[in-house]
């Protein structure tokens, strides 16, 4: 049928096979088979979504070893893996995957090949690279902390291309001081004259030793101090009692000095320093005389604020009036 005698209609008319477009090329070789619905639930339960916070090295072990869990007779393993994994990805991981050209992947290998490109491109391996390169102990880490992260960094980077001696070698130079004399005390004399294999196993000792015997020091509890504080407070008023009744005649609490209402410690204390030297009354004050605000008809800011300069000397502190009016009250209970 030519296009001058197929009506308009037909023209949008679609395939409807075009919308089912998996990357995933159909299985033909393989014998009938029955994924188990416990370990799909397994898989969709730790998805990979794409991402930066994510590792993808992890996820990807992680699915090949609920895959290998169970294996089927006359069934190819792979296939097993190829059909579950974009149940194993959601959100933009799950976008890109179905964006792949259809029928493209038609095995484990280039699948895996696909999502580790995607998510391990060269630039993230030169970064993960460098970090094991540049390696630094932190402050307060252990070398046991420290090869741990070491181990730590070389498992999220498969493809770093270091060899095994170059990795000790890096760990011993980011080590700081008291920690190289550590392993070198270890080794019984240096750390570097010793063999790979045993620079590795006692790293590796060492991590263990720490992990069966290290244990974080319990805060000190704030109401311990707090106790602390209340007693020596107690014991103070006790003092300030005893010190009342043994006075004959009353007390006034003008004449009061406030270095016996202050516990003895090793520091001395002069209180009545200021009193003794006249400080109050001396020279300075007295010839000096504050000008006082100018007052007119427009403005009246000498009268509102009074002048408080002459009063300011005569103003007591806050601890001296409470002292004295605990001291008062002492007084007309005892009288």
């Amino acid at each position: 049928m030519t296009q001058e005698n197929t009506k308009l209609c037909d023209f949008s008319n679609t395939n409807n096979n075009d919308f089912i477009s998996t990357p995933i090329a159909p299985v033909t070789s393989a014998e009938s088979y029955e994924i188990n619905a416990a370990l799909l639930n397994l898989v969709m339960k730790e998805q990979f979504s794409g991402l930066p916070s994510e590792d993808a090295a992890s996820h990807l072990n992680t699915f090949v070893e609920l895959c290998d869990m169970q294996k089927k007779k006359d069934v190819d393993n792979d296939i097993v893996k190829l059909k579950l994994f974009p149940f194993s990805l959601r959100d933009r991981a799950k976008t890109w995957f179905s964006s792949l050209p259809k029928n493209s992947i038609d095995s484990w290998n280039k699948c895996k090949d696909a999502f580790i490109s995607k998510y391990f491109p060269p630039a993230k391996i030169i970064s993960l690279r460098n970090d094991i390169m540049n390696f630094k102990q932190l402050d307060h880490e252990h070398v046991a902390q420290s090869w741990e992260r070491m181990k730590l960094m070389i498992r999220n980077c498969p493809a770093h291309g270091l060899s095994l001696w170059m990795i000790i070698q890096k760990i011993y130079a980011g080590l700081n001081f008291a920690s190289r004399n550590l392993l070198d005390s270890a080794s019984g004399g240096t750390f570097m004259e010793i063999t790979l294999g045993e620079a590795t196993k006692l790293l590796d000792n060492i991590m263990a030793n720490y992990s069966q015997w290290h244990t974080e020091r319990s805060p000190t509890s704030k109401k311990v101090h707090a106790i602390e504080e209340i007693n020596t407070l107690s014991e103070k008023m006790d003092e300030l009692m005893k010190l009342f009744a043994s006075k004959s005649a009353p007390i006034d609490p003008n004449d009061m000095p406030l270095y016996s209402l202050i516990g003895n410690n090793n520091e001395s204390m002069d209180v009545n320093f200021v009193g003794r030297n006249n400080f109050g009354n001396n020279a300075y004050r007295g010839n000096f005389n504050p000008r006082p605000f100018p007052s007119n008809s427009s403005n009246n800011y000498g009268n509102s604020y009074k002048n408080p300069y002459g009063n300011y000397n005569k103003m007591p502190s806050d601890l001296e009036n409470n002292i004295k009016e605990f001291i008062s009250s002492q007084k007309v209970s005892m009288l």
